[in-house]
């Protein structure tokens, strides 16, 4: 799976390998800041937005193993594809939007999120794309919701 596209400030050329990143597990984030002594609302059930899902490995099993609203935004759309048929074939519920970051801060059908990550993404793409993601946070991060970057 290849694409020829290139999405506001990276290439699509070379697809992704599917990936797990522990790293951007909802518990594991929410230990990490209650640790650190950081108060954060995380409601249950969850509401989870990762930006530049990729293949969705990892959107995928958090959604499998914890209840809640998955969502996950990435520009390509062969990864998009790739991940709506993990899901459905483990029967797993998430919502993925194909497009860019500019795309999604425009939408008004989006839910407020407890928890958004955006995991190895911000320092490669555009500043256009890094502005749109300050967008959707403030406009789409519930009050004392965590932030992953």
């Amino acid at each position: 799976m290849s694409s020829d596209l290139t999405y506001d400030g990276y290439s699509g050329e070379v697809d992704y390998l599917p990936y797990y990143f522990p790293e951007i597990s909802p518990l594991r984030i929410a230990f990490a800041t209650t640790l650190a002594g950081c108060t954060h609302r995380v409601s249950r059930p969850l509401r989870y937005l990762e930006l530049g899902c990729g293949m969705g490995v990892s959107l995928v099993a958090h959604a499998a193993a914890m209840p809640g609203e998955y969502w996950g935004v990435d520009a390509n759309p062969s990864h998009t594809r790739f991940a709506a048929d993990l899901a459905s074939d483990l029967g797993v519920e998430v919502a993925l939007v194909t497009g860019t970051f500019v795309d999604f801060a425009m939408r008004d059908d989006a839910p407020e999120f407890d928890m958004i990550v955006a995991h190895g993404i911000w320092s490669w793409v555009s500043q256009r794309s890094r502005d749109a993601i300050l967008e959707i946070l403030a406009s789409k991060l519930a009050s004392g919701g965590l932030f992953y970057v």
